[in-house]
């Protein structure tokens, strides 16, 4: 059997049950200036974790009326993808479901992700290239769908994506640790590395702005993981979150065969139980959490080297422990 520890030796792992920790591993250094050991505090990029939170900004908005899941996103976007009619039928469901036929990063291979493009230029980018697939098609994983999500926040709160996530999101839960976009200088922020050695980061504050903004640590998911669902979501928005609206299982970072994705996670069945859930992966970072809400579990993952893979990490760890499970 696999020592879990063994696979994370550099980052932070927190998993707990009922809220009370379980297990807790930390290991290696933070790198870059004034480095210290990683540790449950450490903030980490979280990466495509960070849609998560972009999803639950946008059901935020829809409860209090201010947007609808079906407005078609030409409401803030004109024309579209590839002429005119590019956004006839996208709505806001299809890209938190990965279901608008719009490509990923690696279908745009003129955006460079460590450069900041702000709105204009990512639109424009974004509107040369026709869809991929009719809206409601296919799941396509589209972080650039993301990166539109957070304009639309920004658009219908009238305030910037960043201070709406730390104000509506961030400060209701509890997670005093995470922020979004620039390090503006703040302390125990790791930086990333690949087998060791120091790469660039993508950039965060205007290209990456709701796909993988968001640096957390695993003591701030896992409060975000038991807090986000009751203190942020009511009935209805828990409901649409956490309904499968596309079939994702044979999607690069799925859990499993079956997996389906809700809005800004996936969902695997476990038994009789289901695994909410969402990876990442950023230049020199790795990152993977999950909640079982039948179980009151929850695991969180964050490494600064990208040659680590915190899912991995999480299955080594839930096949010694599959009592925590039943």
């Amino acid at each position: 059997m696999t020592d879990w520890r063994s696979s994370l030796p550099r980052g932070a792992l927190l998993i707990s049950v009922g809220g009370e920790p379980v297990a807790e591993h930390a290991a290696g250094l933070t790198g870059g200036a004034g480095t210290e050991r990683c540790g449950p505090r450490t903030r980490f990029q979280i990466a495509s974790i960070s849609k998560q939170f972009t999803a639950v900004a946008v059901l935020v908005l829809v409860r209090r009326g201010r947007l609808a899941l079906d407005d078609q996103v030409t409401r803030w976007f004109p024309g579209g993808p590839g002429g005119p009619e590019g956004w006839a039928g996208v709505t806001v469901h299809h890209l938190l479901s990965h279901t608008s036929g719009l490509g990923h990063w690696d279908d745009f291979p003129e955006i460079d992700v460590y450069a900041g493009l702000d709105g204009g230029q990512l639109l424009a980018t974004v509107l040369a290239r026709p869809l991929l697939s009719a809206p409601g098609q296919r799941f396509y994983y589209s972080s650039l769908g993301f990166c539109l999500l957070a304009r639309i926040v920004e658009e219908v709160s009238c305030c910037p994506y960043a201070q709406f996530v730390t104000e509506e999101l961030f400060e209701p839960t509890g997670l005093a640790d995470t922020f979004a976009g620039s390090l503006a200088g703040r302390p125990h922020v790791a930086s990333g590395h690949t087998d060791g050695t120091p790469v660039p980061s993508y950039e965060l504050d205007l290209t990456g702005k709701g796909a993988g903004d968001i640096y957390s640590t695993v003591t701030d998911l896992d409060r975000w993981n038991q807090r986000m669902p009751t203190v942020l979501l009511d009935d209805t928005s828990r409901r649409l979150m956490f309904t499968g609206h596309a079939a994702a299982g044979d999607s690069a970072g799925t859990w499993g065969p079956a997996d389906t994705h809700g809005y800004g996670c996936f969902l695997s069945p476990i038994g009789a139980a289901t695994l909410r859930y969402h990876s990442g992966h950023n230049s020199g970072f790795n990152s993977f959490s999950g909640w079982v809400p039948e179980r009151e579990f929850s695991v969180a993952i964050l490494t600064n080297d990208d040659a680590i893979d915190p899912t991995h990490v999480a299955r080594a760890f839930l096949a010694g422990h599959r009592n925590l499970l039943e």
